[in-house]
Formats: C-alpha cells, structure tokens, sequence
C-alpha cells in the first residue's frame, strides 16, 4: 500500500510516491487431483510463501496455457499468509496445461508465476454387472459387482444407484458406501424395478464423488411356473387328494427349486408349506383324506439362491364331492323278514373323477359292519337288485360309495331299509298360515305297513271325525305320496276335521283315519322405533318388536317402509330375518342405516312368516321423522397469515335438540362438506348446548372453502351441514425501510418506516424484528408498534448481530402472524475508513509524527465528519485527537513531529453521520520508526526523467541518457558521520558489466553506476541498499543535470514507501538528505 507523508524541504515543495509489483516467487506448488472423472480436475493448491514477503500482501492462483502464466484464468486470489485453496471439483482442464500461483500486492501481480504440470486422475470401475435373483416381474435383488479401477490410491470409496439412464438419471443408492477393496453391494430382493433401467456405480475421493458413472443394464428375471393344476381325485367333502402339477419357467438359469404351499387366497395368505422341491420337479402328489380346513388355493413360488418369490402362481382348490343321491330301495317283498327289489340312485353332479360304485348291507348309516352286495359296478352300468326271498338278518342299511383312481370315498351315503305293512297313521296338519282365522299347510301320514293291494288316498275336510258333510281337497293322492297342500289363506267355516282314505282299486275306505284342526296366530309385539338420523326425509336407527306369543311356525320375520299401516308400496329392511336364530326378546330388530330415504314412507310394518307363507296382515307403526341441523354459523378469521385460519366458530342450536348429542365442525371444500377436516381434536365434536369451537391458530386453508356445522345423535352424523363460506384474512406489508445513521456496521439507528395494511381492521399490531434471510432466527426490535403508527425510532447502536433482514408480522387479537407480512433488506451503513495507514517520520524515539491517512468509507452517503485520536488499544481506550475534526473528502490529518508518545498504541479514526460519531473507529498500530531489527530497504529514486530542460544553451542536450550515479552514501547519524557498512546493494538494473551498482559505493570517484534505461522516465531507476538499521542523513554524487544523466528531483524510499523528496537538484556535486527533529523532519542538504 501506498503511505503518504508530508517531509519538510527547504528549497521545494512536496513530491509524488512510486511502487512496484512483486519479483519474489513461491516455491512448492503442488495439486494432487482427486476429481476422479477424465478431463476434470479439483481439490487443494498448495506452495510455499517465498523467503522474502516485504513486497508482497497476497497471491493470485489459477490455471494457464503453459508454465509462464499464458492464457491465465484465476482461481482465487488469497492474503499473504494462505499457502493453500481448494479449487472445488468439476473443473474442466480444457486447454489449460499448468496450474500457476503469482505473489501480487497493491501494485499489481508478479510478472511470471511459479509453474506446476497439471496431472488429470482418472479412476473409474469397470465391468458392472447384475444378474436378477428376484423372480418376480418388477422387482429385482441380488449383487451387483464390478472391476476396481487401475489405480485405486484416489478412491477412497464407492456409490452404486438404480437410474434411469446410463448417466444416473433419477438415480436411487443401493445398499451403503462401499469401502475401496470392495467391489459388491447387495441389491435387497422385491426391490421395485419402476423405471430404472440402469446401475451406475461412482467412484469417490476425499474431494468429492464422480460426475460420470460407469453403468450396466439392469435386467429383470421372470420366473413363475406355469399351467399350475390340482385334480382333486378324494370324492368326500372337505377332503383332498391327488396331483398337483406344474410347468417349470421359459428361464430357469436362477431357478434352485420350488416351493408348494396351501394357502387362504391367491396372495398366499396364511399360507401352509406342503413341500420344497429341487429344480427340474414338475409334481407333487397330495395323499387321499387330507383335510381342506380353510385353505382354498395350491400355491407354487420359485426359488432362487437369493430369495422364495414375494408373487406365486396360484390354482384354487375344487374340493370334488361326488357322493350319489336319491338312494332308493323299494321293498317289493311283503314278508315281513325277507327283502327284495331295485337298488336305485342318481349319479353324482360331477362324475369326472368317479369310475365305480361299491354298494353294501350295513348295521348303521355311516357303513358300519358292512357285506359288499355283488363287485363294484363301472360308472354308468346296470344298477344291482336284491333278489326275493333275500333274509334281511340284522342289516338295517343299504349303503352306497363312489370310488375313483385314487381311492373309495371314506364317507358312503346310506338307506334305513324298511320293511314295513299296516294302514294309514299319523295323520299331521302344521298351520303355517300365521294369520288369526286361516290355515295353511301340508297334511300328511304314514302308509299302511302293506301296500301291495292300495292303489291311491283320499283327503277331505268334514264337520266330524267319521266325515260328515266332507268335502274332498284336491285329487285323490297317488300311492307313495303321502301328503297334500292345504292353500295358504284357507277360510275353513264350520269344517272341524281332517279325514284320510286308503283306496283299493275297487274301493275306499269305510271309515277313516282323522285328525282335529287347529289354528296357529304369529303377530309380533311391541313394534317400536326411534329416528336417530338428524336430516329431514332420511332415518336412523334401529327397529325392534317382541316375538309372537307362539312362534312355533314362525321361520322368518321380514320388516318393511310402507306407505300406510297395510303395508302398501312397501320396500324391505335389511333382508328376511331368520328366525332360528333368535333367542328372545332384545334379539327381534333390524337396523336402518344411517341415510336411509324415506320419501313418501309413513310406516313401519313387520310380518311374519311361516315355510309355508308370509302374513297377510303386519303389524304397523308410524313413523316420527324431524330435522335438526344447526344454523347461522359465523367466523371471523383472526390469523393474519395469507392461507391460514384461527378464531371461533358459532351457530344457533336446532329448536328441537332431543337427539342431538354433539355438533361437529369441519373445513370443507364445498358446501356439502367434500374432502371435509375435523375442526378441535375430538371426532364426535363437542356436546350440544355448546355453540362455538375455536379453529387454532396457524391452521392451513389448504383448498378448503366452507366451514360446515353437523349435528351428530348417538347413532350418526348428519348428512347435510350448515355451512358458512371462509374469507380468509391475509395481511401484507410493503414500504420496509431505514435509512441508517448508525456508521458502525452491525449497529442501527434511525426511522424505520413501513406502509400501513390496506385493510387494518383485525390488526392491532405490528412486531418488527431483525431476522436471519430465512427467518429461522429473529430479535424483535422493541415492544410491539399499536396499529396506525407506521414508523420505529430506532436509537444509536442498536445491534442486529449477523441478522440480515428487517422482518414485520402484524398482530390480531388472537395472534401474531407466523409468516411476515413483510420484510425487507438492511442496507447496514458501513462507515469504516479504509486501508488507515500512519507512518512514523519522527526518527526520535518515543517520539512520533507524520500523517495519518485513509481512504473513504465505501459508501459516504451518510458520513458527514472525520475525527482521528491516539488510542491506548484498537477500541479507542483513553483516546486524544490529532487535529480537528475533518470534512468528509479529506482523507488525512497531520501528527506534529516530537509529538510525544506516550502510552498511546493505536491511531484510531471515527467517522460521524447526521446523527453522531460511531462507536467503533478504525485503527492502526503505532510504529515508531527507529526500531528497526530486520533488514530494510532504502533506495533513492529518479522523480524526473533524465532529459534535461532546455535552457537555451548550445551544450545543453537535446536527449537524455541513463542516470549515473559517482557515490551513493547512507549514514545512521543526523550529522552524516557514522557511514552504514555491511550493506547489501540493490538496485532497477544497469548498462554494460562495467556500471555496477557496486561502482557507486567503492569510494572512487573514477568509477560509477549506470541505470538500465536511456533516457529514464519518472521513478523507472533506483539504487540503494538493505541494511537492519536506521537512515538518518544520505549524500550522493551524480551526473550534472544538465547533462542529461543526472536528475533534477530525487525520491528517498523506505521498504519501497516515499519517505522524502530532494526537489531543485544540479547534480555534478555532493547533494543529499537529513533528518532534523527540531526542524520539523527530512531536509535537502544543498
């Protein structure tokens, strides 16, 4: 940087500064790539600071064409003191053949940097590859594997995805990270293919993970069974038995084997392992009896080294029953211990899998002690006969089995044999009319133990038991029947009895077998319902009645919605109600489902029914049907956030409340209540005689666009709600602004505005705050601002810490808003001089003076002032100012020289806005100057060219040449006695090998040095020393002004800093400079 100073001369006035770019180099540079994909390179440069950094503030990196910087493109530019940058990943190499670092400062950048080759490290896998062990179609499992790169020392891991292209489109991580010396990660089976088509595997260094993946196709292995069947060859019920078979898959290169369930559903659900089977099985044979219990499907999975497939192929069971029917054996032999006749039957329905029958005697039903009657008989072949005369013994039935390939059923269907003669008995009426009045029924008997001489029966109806004025019902009865209708409805008047006759073929009976009639009355009781669903036209609830005083008949009850109490128009409740399954009174009852319509129904009405009929005539009840819905509801919406709700909803209760156990409040996005969201946390609602619910705070509107009350009984909710339309209240802030007065950064003052609400009618607030960018930290500022008042005075040194955003949240009566309604930037007044330097030109010590310099805040807008003290630390602790306070555009203040220093450390520099000086000043250290242990640079400088001014004389050049110099000397003395020696000379360059800078400080006048250039423009020659003391007085010889080689004005530098200037110079005698304290600095010596 650039320090200016004022130096007293005797003969001129002040001079100009002069600086140069660095010449030293870092060393060291190095870039070990572990960006791991081609032509891409990233992570850490890294060098070395060079051995002299005097020059030298920072470092400029970045990549190049060749080693001398060609082509440049920077990467970073970093302070003095950071020997490293990561330069990220990603970064193309393109033509770029050198990563190089420059040392720069104030002046510029180094002429050719440090070099170091670019080496590109590439580390990708090889060979990805995925053999599918999941066998199910869309989903995939097993491992993926892949060849390491060449050169692993890069790579500290891998990453392998399922994407949707090659390039890792969409991609999905399988497994973990896979450590380096591991090239396999498992892929989970009934992973879901979706779209993937690929797997990408990604190298990864320390830096980061590659760009550009290698891929392998994903496949997926299908491998079901096909043509899976079960032929079910056990002809009992709820018995199995037989094979089962299957077709192994088109591909089987996964396959290991197959395993057989039984299972509850196609899904397999509670599934029962039949067997496992080895690859190539095609079969399995399943023994006869096997209990079905409660499965209803054979299942096959494939098999895979993996995994059992999540899908199988599945076949539902046919459970085959091929019993025979109708087993009929008429005893066509009257003897009373002999038997004789046709066996006869009805084949089975399904006769598929039945290839004989076996027939027995046998002492009970199940086929106990069974005698085989004649061999077993082919499906389709003559039926057996019994042959006349054959003794019955102790056989009391003819049982009958099918076989098939498989086995004989284990259950038989069997036959009492009976060898029966005698007349007709037991005559039998069941009234199953359930009417009072009339009957209804099936009358009959049992034959005559011997009828080989009957030929049909009469039925009638009488007055008496021997059939007085009787009249016949229906036709005569055939042989065998045994039985007649007696219509539903009958009227029977005066008929007291039922009479039966056997009839021969020349004559009926003379008297009869009789039976008295009886009438059977089933009307249920206590008929009762109470209407639970809340809308008008539509019933809730539950229908009840007591049974029938004598239910003896009664099979069925059925209840009805009727247009009257006769049952007109009628439509059914729930279905017929079997009554072999009640038990008592409580259990007699059908429900009404929430919703039902009854639109024009007035009644409810009950029959009852016999096998034979239903009732005529029910039993009726009228129907109470009334509408209780809440009404008028109201919300006013006291969250003022845009799309959220809070505040309290009301209604008016319904006039009529008797049923009415809650009301339920809901948002909605119709006035129906569509895709409706329970409002409070209780689902039945609140109790009724409660009439408002509060909405909470915060609560999203969502699509949402009614509120919607329902009224709620024991039973259900009401269909059609009150509703109400939601105005949702959403407030927003614009105008946010402050002008700030405080200058010290992080510190605010001033008038912090906003416009007010377009519409503040619910606001009663508004909360101002600092806040983070998005919000997730805040501070308020100050106590809550009452609607109306739209600005904030906020005073000096208010702090905003690392907040970066002025926020405002207007407040209800019910809350604050949790998203702004505004926010706006803070433009925070930096008012910080910059690059403050003071440089000590008081060679006494614990003496200093000289100027104190800065350059101006970046913005000035609000700085009016400058005020620069001395400082016992960098705060400005016990603080004493240098001169007055200066207007903003000057940049500097004056220290007297012999100023003493005292305890003071620091200079510090406050600035002051409109409001008043900062708190926090800028400051320096205090140097003072004659305390110097390191060597130090001191140079004199041409201020002019060496082109003399034309004064008119014929010898006077018209061209200058380059400066010469005889003798340069530095003394550590004011008095120009004690010469500096172990020096080391430096100089801008020379001329010829006989120009030295040496030549200038051999004490020979005969000899002297020559700069570079010729003619030498302003400040391009310098010559001087470096030595770790103090210069106090310095003398030289040049060439005459006049001349052309030498220099009118000559600058005396400091570590390459003007410290003073020579003006009014005529060279070709000793001129020079000293340091006089009490003259007030550095004067010329003449």
């Amino acid at each position: 940087m650039y320090l200016l100073a004022v130096w007293f001369v005797v003969c001129f006035g002040p001079g100009f500064a002069s600086a140069s770019v660095p010449t030293v180099f870092v060393s060291g540079v190095s870039l070990a790539d572990r960006d791991l994909d081609a032509s891409e390179i990233g992570g850490t440069v890294e060098w070395t600071e060079p051995t002299v950094t005097t020059a030298v503030t920072g470092y400029d990196v970045g990549f190049a064409y060749d080693a001398s910087g060609a082509a440049f493109a920077i990467l970073g530019s970093l302070a003095l003191g950071t020997n490293a940058v990561n330069i990220g990943h990603d970064l193309v190499i393109g033509s770029f053949t050198n990563v190089v670092v420059y040392t720069v400062n104030a002046h510029g950048r180094q002429a050719t940097p440090q070099a170091e080759a670019l080496s590109d490290a590439v580390a990708i896998v090889s060979s990805v590859t995925f053999a599918d062990k999941d066998l199910d179609v869309t989903e995939v499992g097993g491992d993926v594997t892949w060849s390491p790169p060449s050169d692993t020392s890069p790579v500290t891991e891998y990453y392998a995805y399922l994407a949707t292209s090659q390039f890792g489109a969409s991609r999905s991580q399988i497994d973990a990270v896979v450590p380096v010396g591991t090239n396999i990660v498992s892929l989970a089976p009934e992973t879901p293919i979706n779209l993937y088509g690929y797997i990408v595997v990604y190298t990864k260094s320390s830096l980061a993970e590659q760009t550009t993946p290698v891929s392998g196709v994903l496949s997926d292995t299908l491998a079901p069974v096909s043509s899976l069947l079960f032929t079910d060859r056990d002809l009992d019920a709820d018995e199995l038995g037989g094979p089962i078979t299957w077709q192994e898959p088109v591909d089987t290169a996964q396959v290991v084997g197959y395993t057989v369930y039984w299972a509850e559903d196609a899904a397999g659900s509670v599934k029962a392992v039949i067997t496992s089977l080895p690859a190539g099985s095609v079969s399995h044979d399943i023994v006869a009896n096997t209990p079905i219990t409660s499965k209803t499907h054979v299942l096959v999975y494939s098999l895979s080294s993996l995994a059992e497939q999540s899908t199988p192929v599945a076949h539902a069971i046919l459970d085959r029953s091929s019993s025979v029917t109708n087993l009929a054996f008429p005893d066509t032999d009257l003897d009373a211990a002999d038997i004789g006749g046709d066996i006869t039957w009805t084949a089975p329905l399904d006769t598929s899998q039945v290839t004989h029958y076996s027939v027995y005697f046998a002492l009970s039903e199940a086929g106990v002690g069974g005698a085989q009657l004649g061999s077993d008989i082919p499906v389709a072949t003559n039926l057996p006969v019994v042959p006349l005369d054959t003794p019955a013994g102790s056989y009391n039935h003819i049982v009958a089995y099918t076989k098939s390939a498989l086995t004989e059923q284990t259950t038989p269907v069997g036959l009492l044999i009976h060898n029966a003669y005698g007349a007709v008995t037991d005559i039998t009426l069941e009234d199953k009319d359930l009417d009072a009045g009339q009957l209804g029924g099936t009358i009959t008997w049992t034959a005559p133990s011997d009828e080989a001489q009957l030929v049909e029966y009469n039925v009638y109806l009488a007055t008496s038991s021997a059939g007085a004025s009787r009249s016949q019902l229906g036709s005569a009865v055939t042989l065998h029947t045994n039985a007649i209708a007696l219509p539903s409805d009958f009227d029977p008047v005066l008929l007291t009895h039922i009479v039966v006759y056997s009839a021969s073929s020349d004559a009926e009976q003379t008297t009869p077998s009789f039976i008295a009639l009886s009438d059977t009355e089933a009307s249920v009781t206590s008929l009762d319902f109470t209407d639970y669903d809340l809308d008008g036209g539509e019933l809730l609830g539950t229908v009840t009645w007591s049974p029938a005083g004598d239910a003896t008949h009664v099979t069925l009850y059925r209840a009805f919605l009727a247009a009257d109490a006769a049952g007109t128009s009628r439509s059914q409740i729930e279905g017929d109600l079997d009554y072999g399954v009640m038990t008592g009174p409580g259990t007699n009852k059908v429900e009404l489902p929430v919703d039902t319509p009854a639109p024009s129904y007035s009644h409810i009405v009950v029959f009852s029914a016999s096998a034979l009929a239903e009732q005529t005539t029910p039993v009726a009840l009228a129907i109470s049907d009334s509408t209780q819905s809440a009404s008028s509801t109201t919300f006013t919406d006291l969250d003022l956030d845009p799309s959220d709700l809070g505040g309290a909803v009301t209604w008016t209760e319904p006039a009529e409340t008797a049923q009415v156990t809650y009301y339920v409040v809901y948002l909605a996005t119709d006035a129906s209540g569509s895709d409706k969201s329970l409002v409070g946390s209780d689902v039945m609602g609140v109790f009724v005689g409660t009439t408002d619910i509060d909405i909470a705070v915060d609560t999203s509107l969502i699509s949402y666009s009614h509120l919607v009350v329902f009224t709620r009984s024991a039973f259900a909710e009401q269909t059609t709600p009150d509703a109400l339309t939601l105005a949702d209240t959403g407030i927003a802030i614009s105008g946010i602004d402050l002008v700030d007065l405080d200058l010290d950064l992080y510190d605010l003052a001033g008038s912090l505005t906003w416009d007010p609400a377009s519409d503040p009618t619910l606001v009663t607030h508004y909360a101002l705050y600092v806040s983070s960018a998005d919000g997730s930290s805040r501070t308020q500022l100050h106590s809550d601002v009452v609607v109306g008042t739209n600005a904030l005075t906020l005073f000096a040194d208010t702090s905003r810490g690392t907040n970066t955003h002025f926020t405002l949240y207007a407040r209800s009566s019910l809350a604050e808003q949790t998203t702004p309604a505004g926010y706006a930037l803070i433009a925070d007044a930096d008012g910080s001089v910059q690059d403050l330097t003071f440089g000590d030109r008081d060679f006494d010590e614990d003496e200093i003076g000289g100027t104190i310099h800065w350059e101006a805040p970046v913005d000035t807008s609000e700085v009016t002032h400058y005020a620069v003290y001395r400082a016992r630390d960098a705060l400005g602790t016990g603080y004493i100012q240098v001169g007055n306070v200066v207007s903003v555009g000057t940049n500097y203040v004056t220290l007297p020289v012999s100023t003493p220093l005292s305890t003071y450390t620091h200079m510090v520099v406050y600035t002051k806005s409109s409001l008043d000086f900062m708190t926090t000043p800028a400051a320096v250290v205090i140097a003072d100057t004659p305390v110097i242990t390191t060597t130090t640079r001191w140079t004199i400088m041409n201020a002019e060219a060496t082109t003399p001014r034309q004064d008119g004389r014929w010898s006077t050049p018209e061209q200058g040449s380059q400066w010469r110099i005889k003798e340069l000397e530095f003394y550590s003395d004011f008095d120009c006695t004690q010469r500096l020696v172990g020096s080391s000379t430096l100089s801008s360059g020379n001329t010829g090998k006989y120009h030295v800078p040496g030549m200038a400080f051999d004490d020979n006048l005969d000899t002297e040095w020559h700069a570079q250039c010729s003619p030498c423009a302003a400040e391009e020659a310098w010559l001087g020393v470096t030595v770790a003391s103090v210069v106090r007085c310095v003398r030289w010889l040049q060439a005459p002004v006049l001349s052309g080689s030498g220099v009118r004005s000559v600058i005396f530098n400091i570590g390459g800093v003007e410290l003073a200037k020579a003006p009014g110079l005529q060279g070709g005698r000793w001129e020079g400079l000293q340091y006089a304290a009490a003259a007030g600095g550095w004067q010329r010596i003449c």
